[in-house]
């Protein structure tokens, strides 16, 4: 059953998940999505999508340097820049 985009439910929460949703990613990428909304205690966690400035805070955020070079792709894809 395809899911709705737009419909009852309504919300931060709700869009960010559709778009995580329509975007199908993978594990690892999710999950730093996530972590990113609540590390940084996202009030409207779908701005991940659209704020260049979660990932220039995360390259600089000592707990994700492991995850450095997926946050740099990221941003890459999604900014056409790197940080």
């Amino acid at each position: 059953m395809p899911f709705a985009l737009f419909g009852p439910k309504v919300g931060h929460p709700a869009l960010y998940n559709d778009l995580c949703k329509l975007h199908a990613f993978e594990r690892p990428t999710k999950a730093l999505l996530d972590q990113l909304v609540q590390l940084f205690d996202l009030k409207q966690p779908s701005l991940v999508f659209v704020d260049i400035n979660v990932f220039k805070k995360a390259i600089a955020h000592p707990s994700l340097a492991s995850q450095e070079d997926l946050i740099r792709e990221l941003c890459f894809k999604w900014f056409g820049r790197r940080i």
